[in-house]
């Protein structure tokens, strides 16, 4: 009888123990889940403040940058048929430009090239013979326009476009910025419509005028 009441508590103290670990191991998986329920909320939290962070810059890499153009309206000229900078010129690229665009590079921190477009008016240039097949690559290794030569508004628009560009690129804030230089000629007016009346060939210093946009070259 004592070996029998022995017996069945022996088995009640072991059921119970067995609950007991069943019940802390339940427990125990219960906070592991409820804790893995919490790093879960935690990570969302922080992935939703992150892209709330970012979304000004995102948004902001949907815009295009503005445009700047030098006109010779306001003093940004070269003498007739010249495209050697004037230093009244030059002083305004130092001053004036170069600080307006570190401003656009800083609001807009993903672009990282500057295009430069030089634009003419219609006026003819003459009869001239252009070298630029054959210096054209010296003159931008050298950074220097003096050996070219224009035989038309689009050679014009392409050197003075350099000239400009060489002067912004010798500037120690623009550093690591990339340029790319291009002639436009007589082909587009100043509201951003091709021309398409070959008899408006008069002088027009509006139409006069140097392009900088910065895009992104890609890596």
């Amino acid at each position: 009888m004592k070996t029998d009441n022995k017996e069945k508590l022996k088995k009640v103290t072991q059921e119970f123990n067995d609950s007991l670990t069943n019940l802390k191991t339940t427990k125990s998986l219960k906070i592991t889940e409820q804790e893995n329920k919490l790093k879960y909320v935690e990570s969302n939290l922080k992935t939703c403040k992150e892209e709330k962070d970012n979304l000004p810059n995102k948004q902001r890499s949907c815009e295009k940058p503005p445009i700047i153009n030098l006109r010779e309206t306001e003093g940004h000229s070269f003498d007739s048929g010249n495209a050697i900078l004037e230093e009244g010129f030059k002083q305004k690229l130092k001053n004036e430009i170069t600080k307006k665009l570190l401003e656009i590079k800083k609001e807009f921190n993903n672009v990282n090239v500057i295009e430069v477009i030089g634009h003419t008016d219609g006026v003819p240039t003459g009869v001239r013979n252009s070298n630029l097949d054959e210096e054209l690559e010296n003159a931008v290794k050298n950074n220097d326009i003096s050996r070219l030569s224009y035989g038309s508004n689009t050679d014009l628009g392409l050197i003075r476009a350099l000239s400009v560009a060489f002067f912004l690129k010798e500037q120690p804030e623009l550093k690591g910025i990339n340029f790319r230089i291009y002639s436009a000629a007589q082909l587009i007016l100043t509201d951003g419509t091709l021309a398409n009346n070959s008899l408006d060939r008069k002088p027009d210093e509006n139409r006069r005028r140097i392009e900088l946009r910065f895009t992104r070259l890609e890596d």
